[in-house]
């Protein structure tokens, strides 16, 4: 049997209560199930779906906490490390959309959204605001862990071998900063690095190879060279933009190196890029 699908009130109160046998005829339904190594924290202001989810994704070998309202998250955010946030938006003493925003500005942790809000407009700002994905209630667990597992694919993704070793030099450098192309590495001025997903390293170093140039969002789209639907890469193009953006530290309003062009694309600003290194 399918695991039925998740939604807020009286049903998961009623599904909870069988929810540990189900979950043990999930898994043996599943084709391969293994243990996943992530932590994951669930906000989600409907408690019996909260402890659902986590039961759930624990019954695949995750470490899964959730909390249920502001109070709760501002106790354990920062405080433990987490792999991937599951965000609801319409939290009873907070809006999931700000506080994506807010999140998205300070690091660039994998953020699912799972709410109720299902028109396209909903989506469309959830996934501009930073979200890497988005799901709609009611949902089946399994989709929920197909979602999971992608982004964390995705975020783990390294750019291959042959790519870096066609790279003209090792590094990058731009305004202070250093691209390290063998390791992948974006380095500061005080030398502190931030390791770079698959996509978001592809994406800077087209910006760099084009400064001061207005690209379309279907070039970007492009230059991921993924095999994933183009029209879910666009949707998708945003949140790594904004991950993008939170590693350069280019968080203010008035965004320093990605401007955007509303409607066409991105525009990425920086003086002196070059691949040999400016002794000043």
């Amino acid at each position: 049997m399918n695991p039925p699908a998740l939604a807020g009130g009286v049903f998961n109160k009623i599904f909870i209560k069988f929810n540990t046998l189900n979950l043990k005829i999930w898994n043996k339904e599943g084709a391969d199930v293994q243990s996943i190594n992530l932590s994951v924290l669930i906000f989600e202001d409907d408690r019996p779906l909260a402890e659902l989810t986590a039961k759930y994704l624990c019954s695949y070998g995750m470490r899964a906490k959730f909390v249920t309202n502001f109070a709760e998250f501002e106790k354990i955010w920062g405080k433990e490390d987490f792999d991937i946030l599951l965000l609801d938006i319409m939290l009873g003493d907070v809006d999931g959309i700000s506080l994506c925003r807010h999140i998205r500005s300070t690091c660039s942790i994998p953020i699912i959204f799972i709410t109720a809000l299902g028109e396209e407009t909903d989506i469309v700002v959830g996934l501009e605001v930073g979200a890497d994905d988005y799901i709609v209630k009611p949902f089946s667990p399994r989709v929920l862990l197909a979602h999971i597992k992608s982004i964390m694919r995705r975020a783990g993704e390294k750019p291959e071998p042959a790519e870096i070793r066609a790279a003209q030099s090792d590094n990058i450098y731009f305004d202070g900063w250093i691209l390290d192309c063998r390791s992948c590495m974006l380095i500061d001025r005080e030398g502190r690095g931030v390791s770079l997903s698959y996509s978001l390293y592809r994406l800077l170093v087209y910006f760099l190879e084009h400064p001061f140039e207005l690209i379309e969002r279907e070039r970007l789209v492009r230059c991921l060279k993924s095999a994933e639907n183009e029209e879910l890469l666009l949707h998708r193009l945003d949140a790594h933009i904004s991950r993008l953006r939170a590693c350069l530290g280019d968080n203010g309003k008035e965004h320093k190196y990605i401007k955007t062009v509303r409607n066409i694309g991105y525009r990425f600003v920086a003086e002196n890029i070059s691949r040999e290194e400016k002794l000043s």
